[in-house]
């Protein structure tokens, strides 16, 4: 993609007819559209081709995925080790008003029940009794390696609409300066 104008444009021109806010909104507007191209170029440049595409792809149903699914953590006891393993989490149509829950290693899984975890007394001596809630936000690195790409491309898409809204109103501020020049004569 090619950026709508260059710095040639701007050389050697007699800005004294401007006021100096104008000239710095039109220095501004220059610099903020030429950062929006680059980074434009870069989003491009990171989406273009199959495999990239394929792998973005991917990484959002793995974002949607984490969004969508809740998680615990289970006990279980081998000896006097005791060990923790992430499940599937299926809390049933009111969240929290249960005292049991399902839970299930896979996605889909068969489902076994679980007694959530509100502070109860016993897991010492019978953890496997219990479901740990997950905290996904706090968890989010951990759960949510195979989203790092989308979460990326999410941020910078962002960044791009926040840099855009603030190009628009250097816009807006440079056309309101230059309205009263394109009364006057040549």
């Amino acid at each position: 993609m090619k950026a709508p104008f260059s710095a040639n444009e701007f050389h050697r021109r007699l800005y004294r007819a401007f006021g100096e806010d104008v000239v710095d909104d039109l220095f501004e507007f220059y610099n903020d559209v030429n950062l929006a191209w680059k980074s434009i170029g870069a989003l491009e440049a990171r989406t273009t081709g199959q495999p990239r595409r394929d792998a973005l792809i991917k990484s959002a149903a793995a974002a949607e995925g984490l969004l969508n699914a809740e998680y615990a953590m289970v006990l279980s006891r081998d000896g006097d080790v005791v060990s923790g393993a992430l499940v599937f989490l299926n809390l049933g149509p009111q969240p929290g008003q249960h005292d049991t829950v399902k839970v299930s290693s896979a996605r889909g899984g068969q489902e076994v029940e679980r007694d959530l975890f509100k502070g109860q007394p016993g897991v010492a001596t019978s953890p496997e009794r219990y479901a740990f809630l997950l905290d996904k936000v706090r968890s989010r690195a951990i759960l949510g390696d195979a989203t790092h790409l989308f979460g990326r491309f999410r941020g910078d898409i962002l960044e791009l609409q926040s840099h855009l809204r603030r190009t628009i109103e250097v816009q807006r501020r440079l056309t309101a300066g230059l309205a009263p020049l394109l009364s006057l004569e040549d």
